[in-house]
């Protein structure tokens, strides 16, 4: 195989994988957003305390990031927990462009590395999680015949 076909090949794949992580952002974004109006709702309208306002805010990017590497892995065929990593972190470097267009302010701090290594962690482990549904989901198709009757 000559060197130019090789890298049409390899750029394919980063390309269809980029492809499948920006999906994943963009569907973790289509959580977050509902999520963080029904926390501002809650904190207007009732007596909702606002330092409980940091931890809600870490769960949804938890849960967000989660959610993004198990739809990555999902959709990916190898590699599933970095590209579920590459999945976080890029969803928390764009909540950290966003929040610094809004507040005007682009200072890294601690909690600003705190928020990426979280969504690391998160879309890694989603990642890993999505792995695993996706293999047993495989195993289940190999079984004898007798064995899928008794699964069901």
């Amino acid at each position: 195989m000559n060197n130019k076909s090789s890298e049409a090949v390899i750029m394919s794949g980063f390309g269809c994988n980029l492809l499948i992580i920006l999906k994943a952002v963009l569907f973790s974004y289509v959580l977050t957003i509902p999520m963080f109006i029904i926390i501002a709702a809650i904190l207007a309208f009732t007596e909702f305390p606002e330092k409980l306002l940091f931890p809600c805010v870490i769960i949804t990017t938890v849960f967000s990031s989660f959610c993004g590497g198990m739809i990555t892995t999902i959709k990916n065929k190898d590699r599933g927990w970095v590209f579920g990593t590459l999945t976080g972190i890029l969803y928390i470097l764009i909540l950290y462009l966003i929040s610094g267009i809004i507040y005007l302010d682009f200072t890294i701090s601690r909690y600003t590395v705190t928020m990426i290594i979280i969504g690391a962690l998160s879309g890694s482990i989603g990642s890993i999680t999505g792995l695993n549904a996706k293999l047993k989901g495989k195993k289940n198709k190999y079984l004898p015949r007798k064995s899928r009757m008794l699964n069901r």
